[in-house]
């Protein structure tokens, strides 16, 4: 999605012009404390964009878990019908990320990514319900195509709210939710895992449960908390909200609350040697995640684990995550 330049250079010129009767981002500096409003800004808006990258990474990856718990043995999966399952999610998100991607720009992004959060946490408590593969592959297409908006819609909001030098920090601490999800989602496996397998729910489907509730109660609190814009905000003061939507325009990210598709920019990103670097590495990071993702549990208990030991093999792994996703945001802010 473009942005319409010319409105932007206009806006940038507004607040200064002789005349205009708006302040400019100095003149707000002298009636606010812009230290300690970006720190109310943090606190509102960070740790609603972690907990969502958590759970977007944790129902995506239970499926792992649930696999050497009774999953597969349930659903009837004969032959390569589990790889099947697990690649559903991915033609699920791979058809809907271009269409997510403009529904996240033109629509209020609060109330979009929130309600969408209902929807991905009704398909995640729906997964327990699952008897055979046919009903497994559709709701993990359901799941991607409801999990493809979380990624365009926090990165949307990161940008809505911050300058192109504070962007990198923030959002690995976000993405960093990815990691944390992945130590939670272990030991929340571990922890269902002693279910008996003769109950009538059992260990894997418990772990669908628990997920999907919480990601939908998740959806209720980002429609109630998380603004779609800082115009609407109530806790920031009239001044405050004034420097914070001005700062954004003059690092050059500029206003989102105004977007038109701009096909000189479109072709622009397509010659651009950057866009295919990034693509290439996109696609060469995700080929083998998608697989340790959906097979990590059941190689390891391949190599003697038992299921329980396999969902705490997986934790190292998520640590060293967070420690290089945070730091590497860290350092990509300041070089």
């Amino acid at each position: 999605m473009g942005y319409d330049r010319e409105t932007i250079e206009e806006e940038q010129r507004g607040g200064s012009g002789s005349g205009s009767g708006g302040n400019t981002i100095g003149e707000m500096a002298d009636v606010i404390d812009e230290t300690k409003t970006l720190r109310r800004i943090d606190a509102h808006i960070m740790p609603l964009l972690f907990i969502t990258y958590m759970f977007n990474f944790m129902d995506k990856t239970i499926l792992s878990s649930a696999s050497v718990f009774g999953l597969r043995e349930d659903n009837n999966l004969q032959g390569s019908q589990y790889s099947w399952v697990s690649s559903a999610f991915y033609f699920g998100y791979l058809a809907t990320t271009y269409p997510a991607t403009l529904l996240v720009a033109r629509l209020p992004v609060a109330r979009y990514l929130g309600g969408n959060t209902l929807f991905w946490g009704t398909v995640v408590a729906l997964t327990a319900a699952s008897h055979s593969f046919g009903a497994l592959f559709t709701l993990r297409f359901l799941l991607g195509a409801a999990e493809a908006s979380v990624s365009p819609a926090l990165v949307f909001i990161t940008s809505t709210w911050y300058t192109r030098d504070e962007i990198p920090v923030r959002t690995g601490i976000w993405f960093a939710g990815n990691s944390v999800g992945g130590i939670v989602s272990s030991l929340l496996a571990y922890g269902l895992g002693h279910i008996s397998h003769d109950d009538t729910v059992g260990p894997w489907r418990s772990m669908f449960v628990v997920l999907g509730v919480a990601t939908f109660l998740l959806g209720a609190v980002l429609l109630t908390f998380l603004p779609n814009s800082i115009a609407k905000v109530r806790f920031l003061s009239p001044e405050e909200r004034t420097w914070a939507a001005d700062r954004v325009v003059v690092a050059g990210l500029g206003r989102t609350d105004k977007t038109r598709w701009c096909w000189r920019q479109m072709r622009e990103c397509l010659i651009d040697p950057k866009t295919w670097m990034i693509w290439a590495l996109a696609l060469l990071c995700q080929i083998p995640n998608g697989g340790t993702q959906n097979f990590a549990n059941i190689v390891i208990k391949s190599f003697g684990f038992t299921s329980l030991q396999s969902t705490l093999i997986n934790i190292p792994y998520s640590v060293l995550s967070i420690a290089a996703i945070s730091g590497t945001g860290w350092v990509a802010g300041r070089l």
